[in-house]
């Protein structure tokens, strides 16, 4: 049996199912008032709930379900530290967006693979796609009932 192929960081998947993808040495980049502050040692975990960072010790620092993220999106590629590469990571809610540097050997796999996750969590049947044209529709229907009723009840109609 051949060998496993590298996962670069990532925890052991299936290949029909992206999920959970593990990243590890994340910095959170933060708005520090007049610059960014990038906090060291944590972790990003995503799976079928949503992501979650995690603290050095492991534990939760935040998590966000998928069903409040609004947007994941590559913001590019950086360099932490000499001889390394990093893929810019942001998660988009309708409160903010969090911005991550993701260390990586492989910064487009490590890319891919998220962006696999965010589109199984947010095709067309998910909550997170769902929503905003579910409520959208459903103010345009109560606008059109109250229109004919008033219509109605002035006899126009």
């Amino acid at each position: 049996m051949p060998p496993d192929p590298p996962t670069d960081g990532l925890a052991s998947q299936p290949a029909a199912r992206p999920l959970p993808l593990q990243f590890d040495d994340v910095f959170l980049v933060t708005d520090g008032g007049t610059d960014e502050v990038a906090v060291p040692g944590l972790a990003l975990s995503i799976d079928d709930s949503g992501i979650c960072l995690l603290k050095p010790d492991g534990s939760p620092a935040a998590a966000m379900a998928w069903e409040v993220i609004t947007g994941v999106d590559s913001a590019g590629r950086t360099a932490p530290t000499e001889g390394t590469s990093a893929l810019v990571l942001e998660v988009a809610t309708a409160a903010r967006t969090h911005r991550f540097v993701v260390p990586t050997e492989a910064p487009d796999a490590a890319d891919h693979a998220i962006q696999q996750a965010w589109a199984s969590q947010s095709g067309p049947s998910s909550p997170a796609r769902r929503s905003p044209a579910m409520v959208g529709s459903l103010l345009v229907l109560a606008a059109v009932v109250v229109a004919v009723a008033v219509l109605y009840g002035l006899g126009v109609l």
